[in-house]
C-alpha cells in the first residue's frame, strides 16, 4: 500500500505526512479505500468517500426525481455528467440504463470517485454498472474535444455555502474547504446547451436561482430540491 500511497503522492502533486492530525485537509489511503478528512475537528468528524455498493439509492431508480428529468428513454442514451464530485448521480444514471461519461476538474475529488469506482467494478453487483461509466478527470468547460454525441447534458454545480444556523452535510463542507475555485456559471450552461442533443439537465436548491439566470424550459420539484431542464432545438417534446 506504501507504494500505491506514493504514486498517488506524485499523480496528484500532494506530500505524504508523517503528522496526519496536523493537516487541515487530508486525504487518506486506506486498505478499504481512499477518503477525504478534516482530522481535530469536532464539528466534522470521520472520513468522506465515494460508495456505490449496497447503497439503497441505486435498487429503485426509475422512482428518482433525476431519472423522471432525463425523460422517457434509458437504454443506449449517452449523457455526460459535467459536474461529477464523488459521482452519486452519475452512477444511479448507469444503474437506469444510461450511458455516462463523468468530468471531474478538481485532482483530489476526481481520485476519490475513481476510487470508487474500482471498488464497484470488482463487485458483482455493481461490475456491470461500471461498464456503462467513464471518467474524465478534467474540467468540463476546458476540455478540447466536443462531447457532441450527448443525448443529455447534465449539471450539479456545488450549491452556495448556507448562511442560516443550519449547516450543510459533512460531506459538502469538506468539498467546499477543498474546491476554491468558482464554477463559471454562465460557460457551463453555455457549453453544456450547445453540446447536449435533446436537454440540459440542471439541479438546483428547491428555492434557489436559476443557473447563471436563466430561465429554464420547465422544472420538476422535489421537497429540497429541482432539476431545471432545457430542452434543445431538436428536443422531442414526446418524450418529456
Amino acid at each position: 500500500m506504501q507504494s500505491r500511497a506514493e504514486a498517488l503522492s506524485r499523480s496528484l502533486g500532494l506530500p505524504l505526512v508523517s503528522r496526519p492530525e496536523e493537516a487541515v485537509l487530508l486525504l487518506r489511503l486506506t486498505p478499504e479505500r481512499l477518503e477525504l478528512l478534516k482530522p481535530n475537528d469536532p464539528d466534522l468528524r470521520g472520513p468522506v468517500w465515494a460508495e456505490f455498493v449496497h447503497v439503497p439509492r441505486y435498487r429503485q431508480p426509475r422512482k428518482e426525481l433525476l431519472i423522471r428529468a432525463m425523460g422517457k428513454k434509458s437504454s443506449g442514451q449517452f449523457v455526460v455528467d459535467a459536474t461529477g464530485g464523488l459521482g452519486r448521480d452519475a452512477f444511479l444514471l448507469a444503474t437506469a440504463g444510461y450511458r455516462v461519461l463523468v468530468f471531474e476538474r478538481h485532482p483530489v475529488v476526481a481520485a476519490l470517485l475513481a476510487d470508487g469506482l474500482k471498488r464497484a467494478c470488482l463487485h458483482p453487483s455493481t461490475a456491470a454498472i461500471c461498464k456503462r461509466i467513464t471518467l474524465i478527470a478534467d474540467d468540463f468547460c476546458k476540455y478540447h474535444t466536443p462531447c457532441t454525441r450527448a443525448d443529455i447534458i447534465y449539471l450539479d454545480p456545488m450549491f452556495p455555502a448556507k448562511r442560516k444556523k443550519s449547516r450543510p452535510r459533512k460531506e459538502l463542507q469538506l468539498l467546499q474547504l477543498l474546491i476554491t475555485e468558482p464554477v463559471q456559471e454562465k460557460l457551463l450552461l453555455q457549453r453544456a446547451m450547445e453540446e447536449a442533443q435533446y436537454r440540459t439537465v440542471v439541479k438546483r436548491p428547491i428555492k434557489g436561482p436559476s443557473l447563471a439566470d436563466r430561465s429554464p424550459s420547465l422544472s420538476l420539484r422535489g421537497t429540497a430540491i429541482r432539476f431545471d431542464i432545457y430542452l434543445a432545438d431538436t428536443a422531442n417534446t414526446k418524450d418529456m
